[in-house]
């Protein structure tokens, strides 16, 4: 409290260097002044709505470095007991694991862990379902249903934030699932082109099992924009996930490379595997699993 208060461009262009959140009501700037927003808005709300805080509900999420900092403003408010107003350096948000972006392990060991418990879990579960005998069509149902919404919503928040390496186990348990719904005389090429066309949408001819390490830049950039992108601290890896709208020769502003248009892209790449020695067949294939109701994993049931 004694240091000075940092000038307002500390942070970024718009300033803000931490932030907090209470109850659907974000407030950005000084980590102090955070704290003391809340802390208003926890008084008000009780002054004018008769509305208590549970002081063991109360968390505080900061980082490491500003943890005991916190912890000793924090302290009249607990009345000797530890549970009260905690500070942590991890928190579950709608669903969504936060923790210091610039602390990388914690922050993508935090991703990894909700994702294990939201998508590589279940997805595990879907596949012993089939070894005892469940249906592919139910399978398949409930992963598009519960369990794909999941791994989208952190690919559109963490896309550009994090490397590829935090989505590798979610990409090894869709390969699985994959191998287990795919016809057997098909699984020997799922290392190659065909786990790509599985990515497709069905209108392309696949089952829209996406390729999460591929995909997640280009969906996170249809989401945040490429200036909001960039002050969060977009890794250099993903700046292909956007281009110039002018191209080369007319420099515009930043725009996202659209999901649609890299299935396209992939979609033209496999049909012109045509001309390869099972090119007549995997076009055929390609062109039967465009139509309605031709979910070819599925086949079987």
């Amino acid at each position: 409290m004694g240091r000075p208060r940092p000038d307002a461009g500390w942070g970024g262009p718009r300033g803000e260097a931490s932030s907090a959140y209470a109850d659907d009501t974000h407030s950005g700037g000084w980590a102090v002044a955070c704290l003391v927003k809340s802390l208003r808005r926890v008084a008000v709300a009780r002054a004018r709505a008769s509305l208590a805080a549970d002081p063991i509900k109360c968390k505080v999420l900061t980082s490491a470095a500003l943890k005991p900092v916190l912890d000793v403003l924090l302290q009249p408010l607990r009345d000797g007991d530890a549970r009260h107003w905690e500070v942590v350096t991890t928190m579950r948000v709608l669903g969504v694991t936060l923790s210091d972006p610039t602390d990388r392990e914690t922050f993508e060991g935090s991703i990894r862990e909700t994702l294990r418990a939201r998508v590589i879990q279940p997805v595990d579960r879907l596949i012993r379902e089939l070894g005892t005998g469940a249906k592919p069509s139910t399978a398949y149902f409930a992963l598009c249903r519960f369990v794909l919404p999941n791994a989208l919503y952190h690919m559109q928040i963490w896309g550009l934030l994090c490397r590829a390496e935090v989505w590798a186990e979610v990409d090894g348990a869709l390969s699985r699932f994959c191998e287990t719904v795919c016809p057997r005389d098909l699984r020997g090429r799922l290392a190659g082109g065909l786990r790509a066309e599985l990515a497709l949408p069905q209108r392309l001819g696949g089952l829209g099992i996406p390729r999460v390490a591929i995909e997640a830049p280009l969906r996170a950039a249809e989401m945040w924009g490429h200036r909001d992108a960039t002050e969060a601290g977009m890794l250099r890896q993903h700046a292909a996930a956007f281009r110039r709208r002018g191209g080369d020769l007319d420099p515009g502003e930043m725009v996202a490379v659209k999901v649609r248009d890299h299935h396209a892209e992939v979609s033209k790449a496999l049909d012109e595997s045509a001309r390869s020695p099972d090119g007549p067949e995997n076009s055929r294939r390609h062109e039967r699993n465009r139509l309605r109701a031709a979910l070819w994993a599925l086949s079987g049931t």
